[in-house]
Order: structure tokens, then sequence, then C-alpha cells
């Protein structure tokens, strides 16, 4: 099975390391002084367990120099997918599928007004990566899944063969029963967290030592399960609550990646995080004032400063 990157930044990075380190083949999308250390040295992967080199099968900034492939995992932050959506495009043959592992839940449908009904799966993932240095891939996380299946939630043949080729490789790939369960569940917590720890330029501890603070959280959370079964998506107020708990056992340093690009002044995904919670709240006639606040106390930021 042919795979291709799209972009090889921390989250598609590792997944290039383990299938490159496994034999598969893998080509890399990068730029610049990572896809330069990338030709010369190979993908390094840092972590708790130790480091690992993937050397890919090509590195280009050309998308036609690696395509056709059969399978382009695709991961950017959410704001530059309609700009990155296109270099797809020369990777596809007649029989690809895009997998989107982007934060929010409207990524797929995004990607498939670009490429075309059929071609996109829905994604989700859960690690904590980021790019230390040209072509090294640092992780901060002792745990890294990816699921996937189709848009309307069938475990496709398609699908369960990509899973096969990914757990060849080491990586916790599966297709779940429900992905819009799996990827509405990740999305509460982490529109949650992102919201909080950015608006508030804290960290996660600061949120278990401020009762104001656990309670936002925790009423914003609840906008995304209110949203989620509106959308018609099997949340329960169980999985809220384990949202919530789940929060308050975070490490007390841990910050959401926007809030930490925030602070570097890059631009941030606050439209697809709580902006999407306001957005498609309102749309159903649902209150989501936690969410609607974050969103505008972050929305100058969103291009960057």
């Amino acid at each position: 099975m042919r795979f291709a990157t799209v972009a090889t930044g921390a989250v598609n990075g590792y997944l290039a390391v383990k299938l490159a380190e496994a034999g598969q083949d893998v080509a890399c999308l990068a730029r610049g002084a990572h896809l330069e250390a990338i030709r010369g040295a190979g993908l390094r992967l840092i972590g708790a367990s130790g480091e690992s080199v993937g050397r890919p099968r090509a590195a280009s900034d050309d998308p036609a120099a690696l395509g056709p492939v059969d399978v382009v995992l695709f991961a950017v932050k959410a704001q530059d997918l309609d700009a990155a959506a296109p270099l797809c495009l020369p990777l596809m043959g007649p029989e690809t599928i895009v997998i989107p592992f982007l934060n929010g839940v409207e990524a797929s449908s995004r990607l498939e007004a670009h490429l075309g009904a059929g071609r996109v799966l829905e994604g989700t993932c859960g690690i904590s990566v980021f790019l230390g240095a040209p072509g090294r891939i640092d992780m901060a996380s002792t745990f890294a899944w990816y699921r996937f299946a189709e848009r309307d939630g069938t475990r496709s043949e398609r699908a369960l063969k990509v899973a096969e080729a990914m757990t060849a490789a080491g990586i916790d790939a599966a297709v779940p029963e429900d992905i819009r369960v799996a990827l509405w569940k990740k999305f509460m917590m982490l529109a949650t967290l992102a919201g909080t720890t950015a608006g508030a330029r804290c960290a996660a501890g600061d949120i278990h030592a401020s009762p104001a603070l656990s309670a936002l959280a925790a009423r914003a959370v609840a906008e995304i399960g209110a949203l989620a079964r509106a959308e018609g998506v099997a949340i329960t107020e169980a999985d809220e609550a384990a949202t919530v708990e789940q929060i308050g056992k975070l490490p007390a340093a841990m910050r959401a990646s926007m809030a930490k690009d925030l602070d570097a002044g890059r631009p941030i995904e606050v439209d697809w995080l709580s902006g999407a919670v306001a957005r498609m709240s309102a749309a159903r006639g649902l209150d989501a004032p936690a969410h609607a606040a974050m969103a505008a106390l972050l929305a100058p930021h969103r291009l960057g400063r």
C-alpha cells in the first residue's frame, strides 16, 4: 500500500516514521529546511521510548513528484485546509482515498468540497507531538492513536485495509463502530481545553485550582455534548462527565497547542474549535455562551500577531 503525508508536520511525521521504519511505501510532502533534513538523514522520532528513524521512499515540495498513491494522510492546521487541499490532487489516482487528521469536526466535509464525493474518509487522532527541529518529531505523550471510517460511519473494506497496514507498522490504528462518536469525544475535550487555556492564558493546573475556570470548562463541555446530540451523534451525559473528569486529571503544565500558538503569535484554530461550536449551535437554535465568549476573545488573534 502506497502512502503519502500532506503535509509532513508532527502528526503526520509520526505516521511517516512508523510506516517507513516498517518498510511501508511512504512519500512525504514537506518544504524548506524540514524537507532537506528528511532527504538527508530521514525523519527522526524522539519520545519516552527512545529514538527511531524513518526513511521515506521520497520527499518533495512538489506533490506531482510523489504520486499517485493509495492513501493520502492529510494533517494540517484547520485554518490551512483550503490552501492545502489542492496539494492532494496530483497524488490521487482513481481509487485513492484521503484521511484527514485535523482538529475540529468539519475537516472531512471541507475536504470533500475540494476533492469530490467518496474520496474522503472521516478521521481523528490522539497524540501530543511537535516539530523539535527540521527533520525531528518530538513526542510528548505516551499514547498515539488514529481512528477512521467512511463518512457515513461504515466500516468499509478499504478503511479496514488501511488500518491493517498501519497496525502492521506498529501504529494504534482502528476503524471504530461509530467514527462520529470518536470524533466528537475528542472535539469535546480539545475545543474546551483549547478555548480555556488560550482564552485565559493558563494551563490545566490553573483550571484545576480555580472553581470559576472549572465551571467554565464544564459548561463548555456540556455545550458540545448538546450540540453533538442535535447533530445526531450519540454523545451521552456520561461522556460529558468523563470528559470533565479527564480535564481534571491532566498534567498541571498541559496547555492546548492553540494556547502555544497564541503565545508565539502564530495563526490559531479558533474558528474551527470554539468558533465552530458557537456557529453550529446558533444554526441549531442552541445557546453556547461559553464557547461564544471564548471565540470572541480569541477572534482578534486568528491570523496571528
